[in-house]
Protein backbone atom coordinates (compact mmCIF):
# COMPACT_ATOMS: atom_id res chain seq x y z
CA UNK A 1 0.00 0.00 0.00
CA UNK A 2 1.27 3.86 -0.75
CA UNK A 3 0.28 6.33 1.43
CA UNK A 4 -0.07 9.77 -0.34
CA UNK A 5 0.17 12.73 2.13
CA UNK A 6 -0.32 15.23 -0.14
CA UNK A 7 -3.43 17.03 0.85
CA UNK A 8 -2.07 17.15 4.50
CA UNK A 9 -1.19 20.54 5.88
CA UNK A 10 2.73 20.84 6.54
CA UNK A 11 2.69 20.88 10.60
CA UNK A 12 0.50 17.10 10.29
CA UNK A 13 2.79 15.36 7.99
CA UNK A 14 5.12 14.80 10.53
CA UNK A 15 2.96 13.74 12.84
CA UNK A 16 1.31 11.41 10.40
CA UNK A 17 4.57 9.91 9.30
CA UNK A 18 4.93 9.21 13.34
CA UNK A 19 1.60 7.55 13.23
CA UNK A 20 1.44 5.66 9.96
CA UNK A 21 4.99 4.51 8.76
CA UNK A 22 4.65 1.14 10.73
CA UNK A 23 1.16 -0.07 8.56
CA UNK A 24 2.49 0.99 5.20
CA UNK A 25 5.28 -0.27 2.87
CA UNK A 26 6.03 3.34 1.45
CA UNK A 27 4.80 6.83 1.71
CA UNK A 28 4.74 9.89 -0.85
CA UNK A 29 5.35 13.01 1.16
CA UNK A 30 5.05 16.21 0.08
CA UNK A 31 7.54 18.88 1.33
CA UNK A 32 7.98 20.57 4.04
CA UNK A 33 7.96 17.24 6.11
CA UNK A 34 9.30 19.64 9.16
CA UNK A 35 7.29 22.70 10.14
CA UNK A 36 10.15 24.36 12.30
CA UNK A 37 13.60 23.83 12.39
CA UNK A 38 13.45 22.41 16.20
CA UNK A 39 11.47 19.14 15.35
CA UNK A 40 13.23 15.86 15.88
CA UNK A 41 13.50 13.15 13.49
CA UNK A 42 11.05 9.94 14.33
CA UNK A 43 12.30 6.49 14.76
CA UNK A 44 12.14 5.15 11.43
CA UNK A 45 10.43 2.20 9.61
CA UNK A 46 13.40 0.69 7.79
CA UNK A 47 10.94 -1.61 5.45
CA UNK A 48 9.16 1.68 4.88
CA UNK A 49 10.23 3.23 1.71
CA UNK A 50 9.87 7.07 1.41
CA UNK A 51 9.51 9.26 -1.43
CA UNK A 52 9.71 12.94 -1.07
CA UNK A 53 7.98 14.93 -3.77
CA UNK A 54 10.79 17.41 -5.43
CA UNK A 55 10.71 16.08 -9.37
CA UNK A 56 12.56 19.13 -10.48
CA UNK A 57 16.12 17.35 -9.87
CA UNK A 58 14.45 15.19 -12.57
CA UNK A 59 14.15 17.59 -15.08
CA UNK A 60 15.58 17.35 -18.55
CA UNK A 61 17.80 20.55 -17.91
CA UNK A 62 18.99 19.17 -14.75
CA UNK A 63 19.70 15.69 -16.40
CA UNK A 64 21.40 17.36 -19.04
CA UNK A 65 23.67 19.01 -16.55
CA UNK A 66 24.40 15.63 -14.30
CA UNK A 67 25.27 13.62 -17.61
CA UNK A 68 26.92 16.08 -19.53
CA UNK A 69 29.09 18.87 -17.89
CA UNK A 70 31.98 17.51 -15.85
CA UNK A 71 30.82 18.54 -12.77
CA UNK A 72 34.49 19.63 -11.52
CA UNK A 73 34.96 21.79 -13.43
CA UNK A 74 32.22 24.04 -12.09
CA UNK A 75 33.63 26.71 -9.91
CA UNK A 76 30.41 28.28 -8.54
CA UNK A 77 26.59 28.37 -9.10
CA UNK A 78 23.84 31.02 -9.03
CA UNK A 79 20.07 29.77 -8.55
CA UNK A 80 17.10 32.24 -8.17
CA UNK A 81 13.34 31.51 -7.41
CA UNK A 82 11.38 34.40 -7.67
CA UNK A 83 7.71 34.59 -7.59
CA UNK A 84 4.21 36.69 -6.53
CA UNK A 85 2.88 34.24 -3.56
CA UNK A 86 -0.34 35.71 -4.03
CA UNK A 87 -1.11 34.53 -7.74
CA UNK A 88 0.20 30.90 -6.84
CA UNK A 89 -2.96 29.10 -6.02
CA UNK A 90 -6.18 30.40 -8.54
CA UNK A 91 -9.05 31.32 -6.46
CA UNK A 92 -7.39 30.72 -2.70
CA UNK A 93 -6.86 33.59 -0.89
CA UNK A 94 -2.73 33.43 -0.33
CA UNK A 95 -2.92 34.99 3.42
CA UNK A 96 -5.01 31.83 4.11
CA UNK A 97 -2.67 28.97 2.94
CA UNK A 98 0.16 27.48 4.65
CA UNK A 99 2.75 29.57 2.65
CA UNK A 100 2.07 32.63 4.40
CA UNK A 101 1.82 31.09 7.81
CA UNK A 102 5.19 30.31 9.73
CA UNK A 103 3.48 27.92 12.42
CA UNK A 104 1.91 25.74 8.97
CA UNK A 105 5.54 25.48 7.39
CA UNK A 106 5.24 28.55 5.48
CA UNK A 107 8.52 30.60 4.09
CA UNK A 108 10.63 30.66 1.37
CA UNK A 109 13.46 29.11 3.72
CA UNK A 110 11.19 25.71 4.05
CA UNK A 111 8.42 26.49 1.09
CA UNK A 112 10.94 26.59 -1.54
CA UNK A 113 13.37 23.82 -1.27
CA UNK A 114 13.69 22.66 -4.72
CA UNK A 115 17.15 24.87 -5.29
CA UNK A 116 18.90 22.88 -2.47
CA UNK A 117 17.70 19.54 -3.40
CA UNK A 118 18.72 19.90 -6.91
CA UNK A 119 22.20 21.04 -5.83
CA UNK A 120 22.71 18.36 -3.29
CA UNK A 121 21.77 15.99 -6.16
CA UNK A 122 24.27 17.43 -8.14
CA UNK A 123 27.27 18.04 -6.10
CA UNK A 124 26.51 15.90 -2.53
CA UNK A 125 25.88 17.19 0.85
CA UNK A 126 27.08 20.75 1.39
CA UNK A 127 30.10 21.31 3.83
CA UNK A 128 29.22 24.75 5.03
CA UNK A 129 25.84 26.84 4.32
CA UNK A 130 25.40 29.94 5.84
CA UNK A 131 22.07 31.75 5.26
CA UNK A 132 20.36 35.36 5.59
CA UNK A 133 16.73 35.52 5.53
CA UNK A 134 13.46 38.09 6.81
CA UNK A 135 10.25 39.64 5.75
CA UNK A 136 11.17 43.03 3.33
CA UNK A 137 7.76 42.95 1.27
CA UNK A 138 4.06 44.51 2.42
CA UNK A 139 2.82 40.66 1.33
CA UNK A 140 0.31 40.11 4.44
CA UNK A 141 2.24 36.40 5.70
CA UNK A 142 4.01 36.11 9.02
CA UNK A 143 7.20 34.30 7.85
CA UNK A 144 9.99 35.32 5.47
CA UNK A 145 9.61 36.50 2.12
CA UNK A 146 13.46 36.44 1.57
CA UNK A 147 16.00 33.91 1.72
CA UNK A 148 19.27 33.77 -0.03
CA UNK A 149 21.97 30.91 1.07
CA UNK A 150 25.94 31.07 0.45
CA UNK A 151 26.71 27.03 0.27
CA UNK A 152 30.32 25.57 0.08
CA UNK A 153 29.98 21.99 -1.50
CA UNK A 154 33.15 19.96 -1.91
CA UNK A 155 34.29 21.74 -5.10
CA UNK A 156 31.57 24.13 -5.97
CA UNK A 157 30.68 27.52 -4.27
CA UNK A 158 26.71 27.65 -4.89
CA UNK A 159 24.62 31.31 -3.98
CA UNK A 160 20.56 30.92 -4.05
CA UNK A 161 18.12 33.40 -3.78
CA UNK A 162 14.46 32.72 -2.99
CA UNK A 163 11.70 34.94 -2.69
CA UNK A 164 7.75 35.12 -2.66
CA UNK A 165 7.46 38.83 -3.86
CA UNK A 166 8.97 39.03 -7.68
CA UNK A 167 6.22 40.06 -10.10
CA UNK A 168 7.73 38.38 -12.69
CA UNK A 169 8.47 34.26 -12.14
CA UNK A 170 11.94 33.68 -12.75
CA UNK A 171 13.69 30.13 -12.28
CA UNK A 172 17.30 30.20 -13.01
CA UNK A 173 20.51 28.18 -12.35
CA UNK A 174 23.27 29.57 -13.90
CA UNK A 175 26.57 27.76 -13.84
CA UNK A 176 30.34 29.11 -13.89
CA UNK A 177 32.73 26.67 -14.93
CA UNK A 178 36.51 26.55 -16.17
CA UNK A 179 35.74 27.11 -19.66
CA UNK A 180 32.60 28.80 -19.74
CA UNK A 181 29.29 30.42 -18.00
CA UNK A 182 25.90 28.24 -18.95
CA UNK A 183 22.72 29.73 -18.04
CA UNK A 184 19.73 27.39 -17.53
CA UNK A 185 16.04 28.47 -17.71
CA UNK A 186 13.71 25.90 -15.54
CA UNK A 187 10.64 27.51 -16.89
CA UNK A 188 11.67 27.61 -20.61
CA UNK A 189 13.47 23.93 -20.25
CA UNK A 190 16.20 25.88 -22.00
CA UNK A 191 19.95 26.23 -21.81
CA UNK A 192 22.42 28.53 -22.84
CA UNK A 193 26.25 28.12 -23.23
CA UNK A 194 26.96 31.77 -23.10
CA UNK A 195 30.71 31.79 -24.57
CA UNK A 196 29.83 29.66 -27.73
CA UNK A 197 26.36 30.93 -27.87
CA UNK A 198 25.10 27.74 -27.94
CA UNK A 199 21.38 27.36 -26.85
CA UNK A 200 18.62 24.52 -27.16
CA UNK A 201 15.61 23.64 -25.47
CA UNK A 202 14.39 20.30 -23.70
CA UNK A 203 11.24 19.29 -23.60
CA UNK A 204 8.87 22.09 -23.55
CA UNK A 205 6.18 20.71 -21.52
CA UNK A 206 7.11 19.52 -17.86
CA UNK A 207 5.43 19.60 -14.86
CA UNK A 208 6.58 23.13 -13.15
CA UNK A 209 6.80 23.04 -9.21
CA UNK A 210 7.06 25.68 -6.34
Amino acid sequence: MILSLLQIQPQCIFETINKYQWNTKSMFIEKPIFSTYEMQMPEINEQCTFYTACPIRYKKVIQYVKNNIQLEDILSTISICSSYLPEWRDGIDYRVSYSAKKNMGGGTSLDLIHEIDYLTYLFGPPREIFNLRGQVSNLEIDCEDISTYLIKFNNTVSQVYLDYFGRKDIRKFLLITTQNTIEIDLLKNKICFLIVMKQFYLMKLEMTSR
